[in-house]
């Protein structure tokens, strides 16, 4: 039995004025999958999300998310987002970030479960403007698994991730 897809991208091309970021490009990420989409500076990997999250259309071709439009308000809710830049209320605890991420949600995960999940539960009462760099990008990730149980896409370079072997 075939699994459907979480996003999909179908014969997709996508111009900007004269530059093609994206050529044809057809992509399926299915329940499970890890994902990660490299290359240069230009190679079309923002383009690419950003089409699957409907934050762009295509030119030609379609996108798909939970198999359907991107656009539409059910398939966002199942989709968490973790961009490159994000701009958390620095007086809130780390807890508190996670329970207002959460509520915007049907069903989302409890922010002890997120936190456990990403292994962040040492920060869990520390306000969000008071952490160093690097334990902020931890708790955006939290911030997301809370919302959702299903599709998570993050947007950042390599040496900007944080990675915890699972048990």
């Amino acid at each position: 039995m075939e699994q459907r897809c979480l996003a999909e991208l179908s014969g997709v091309t996508k111009r900007f004025g004269k530059l093609v970021a994206l050529d044809g490009i057809n992509l399926q990420v299915r329940p499970g999958e890890l994902l990660s989409v490299l290359g240069p500076n230009g190679a079309g990997k923002s383009t690419t999300i950003s089409l699957m999250l409907g934050l762009e259309r295509p030119d030609k071709g379609s996108a798909r998310l939970f198999g359907e439009s991107p656009l539409g308000i059910e398939a966002r809710r199942g989709v968490g987002v973790m961009m490159q830049e994000a701009a958390l209320a620095p007086e809130l605890k780390t807890r508190e970030q996670i329970d207002l991420a959460a509520s915007y949600y049907p069903d989302p995960l409890t922010p002890s479960a997120a936190m456990r999940k990403t292994h962040t539960e040492a920060l869990a009462n520390r306000p969000y403007g008071k952490l160093s760099g690097g334990q902020k990008r931890q708790v955006q990730s939290p911030w997301r698994f809370a919302a959702v149980r299903h599709c998570c896409f993050w947007t950042s370079r390599p040496r900007d991730w944080t990675c915890k072997r699972g048990k």
